[in-house]
């Protein structure tokens, strides 16, 4: 029973202070996710990118997304992780793959590793429509990282929520 008090009133809040809620608006759709209090935020227009603390400038999460009519989810993401990576990422390989969800929709995931001038990385790619738009996250980390941040990058993924605007 003492632990659950501790539980209860010492970590839950912890946890919830170690993290903050941002919103990210577009024309067409406005979502927003729960990232660690140090990680920073980066917007390129392209990508949305969110970086650990780290010594290297290499290690994030990538946030994209494109609207679509498509119902096929699995072919997209079948082609980008077959077809795509293998043709553009250096020793690309593809560890493992399978289905998951974001809130209640479909999730198709894949973990693989890559080389970029000579650095090995590890990367964990989720595929899922919500809204009408396909949301394509990829967090990447040096090889010998990546176990540090995989919890965190599926964590981050999973407190996706959007609507349309």
């Amino acid at each position: 029973m003492k632990s659950l008090i501790f539980i209860v009133f010492i970590l839950i809040p912890i946890i919830s202070i170690a993290q903050k809620r941002i919103t990210i608006k577009d024309p067409e759709i406005e979502f927003s996710l729960e990232i660690p209090k140090r990680w920073q935020k980066h917007d390129n227009g392209y990508y949305y990118y969110l970086i650990p603390p780290s010594p290297y400038n290499d290690e994030h999460l990538s946030i994209t997304y494109v609207e679509s009519d498509t119902t096929n989810l699995s072919y997209m993401f079948e082609f980008t992780i077959n077809d795509f990576y293998r043709l553009n990422e250096a020793n690309y390989k593809l560890l493992d793959n399978g289905n998951d969800t974001v809130g209640l929709t479909l999730a198709k995931w894949a973990i693989f590793e890559s080389k970029v001038n000579s650095i090995e990385y590890k990367s964990l790619l989720y595929f899922f429509k919500q809204n009408g738009q396909i949301f394509k996250l990829r967090g990447t980390a040096r090889k010998e990282n990546y176990d540090k941040y995989e919890k965190r990058y599926i964590s981050i993924i999973k407190s996706i929520e959007s609507k349309k605007i």
